[in-house]
């Protein structure tokens, strides 16, 4: 041991030559490995000289050769994973494009250039599925989904929608196995509904939703040789860059507002309201209260639905609708 001072109540900080810095806890009487993380060394293993907490209960750990570290009082709960990390560099070196759950408690993930993840709930350890390695496996998702039949959907650029076999990583492509089917390019969103369909948005090919359970693809345009092809199905722009389901109502995020739409058993949908924006919807949230949040590429709005009005926080502003 190097030194022994007082921690946080009812603690001990015992700093170790090698073994880095322990926590002796008074009501146990246990001896555990402090979880003050680093990214570019591990600090279970370090010689550490001396750990202080001040008066504002900021631990302070000096280590030899490293410098002095700080554990703020009010330190955020997430952990680092990739490649900065010594104890968790799991899920290579590239971008992230895309995050969900699997069910279990872990996570799948993918990177640009990089293919997909499967990775553990704490970070620990993955399972890699690399294009190239995989034939049939996309360089950039974009998007992916775990539907309410457990089957894993991946959104890719150049190389359409496909679903993916879970332990070997395989895809194949929706428009492969679908009758008429073509490839749906640059699919960067995808969100199931209720009755089993999946909507997937694109960026420039508009909306396509796919059945479950009749293994019917649709593309929903806007206009063809500007006539209307679908009355109550008109997107605006074609640009999808969000998609979200909230009871029978699909929220549409295009490259310039948001679009609302009713959702039906047979799979046709009804215009219930757009707003122009003039901004890129990038994303999109309904909390408790019903209201609508939505990202924007000029900040955030709120849809308050109640009240009929729209809130751009950015501009301290409210928009009756």
């Amino acid at each position: 041991m190097a030194s022994i001072n007082p921690g946080l109540e009812g603690q001990i900080l015992i700093s170790t030559d090698g073994d880095g810095l322990k926590i002796y806890d008074e009501s146990t009487g246990l001896i555990t490995q402090s979880n003050i993380r680093t990214y570019e060394y591990n600090l279970a293993t370090s010689n550490v000289k001396d750990a202080i907490v001040d008066s504002d209960g900021n631990t302070w750990v000096g280590v030899y050769w490293k410098g002095v570290l700080v554990m703020p009082d009010m330190a955020t709960s997430f952990e680092y994973v990739g490649r900065r990390s010594v104890l968790k560099n799991t899920i290579g070196t590239n971008c992230v494009t895309a995050i969900t759950g699997d069910g279990h408690g872990n996570l799948w993930l993918a990177a640009d250039h990089c293919g997909v993840y499967h990775l553990a709930h704490d970070g620990s350890s993955s399972v890699h599925f690399k294009p190239g390695v995989v034939k049939t496996m996309p360089s950039t998702v974009m998007s992916m989904l775990e539907d309410s039949e457990g089957t894993l959907w991946l959104g890719s650029s150049w190389s359409g929608v496909a679903k993916m076999d879970k332990h070997t990583g395989e895809c194949v492509n929706l428009g492969a196995w679908v009758k008429d089917g073509n490839k749906i390019p640059n699919a960067y969103t995808m969100v199931e509904d209720g009755y089993k369909n999946i909507w997937i948005g694109t960026m420039g090919s508009g909306l396509f939703r796919y059945s479950l359970l009749t293994g019917e693809l649709t593309q929903y345009k806007m206009l063809v040789d500007n006539t209307v092809v679908y009355p109550y199905q008109i997107l605006r722009n074609l640009y999808v860059r969000t998609l979200l389901v909230h009871g029978d109502f699909l929220y549409v995020g295009t490259a310039d507002g948001l679009e609302v739409f009713t959702l039906s058993k047979g799979g046709d949908i009804r215009l219930r309201g757009r707003f122009m924006l003039k901004s890129s919807v990038r994303d999109m949230k309904v909390d408790a209260d019903g209201v609508l949040w939505a990202a924007t590429t000029l900040g955030t709005c709120a849809f308050r639905h109640r009240e009929r009005k729209r809130e751009d926080l950015y501009r301290g502003r409210r928009v009756a609708y």
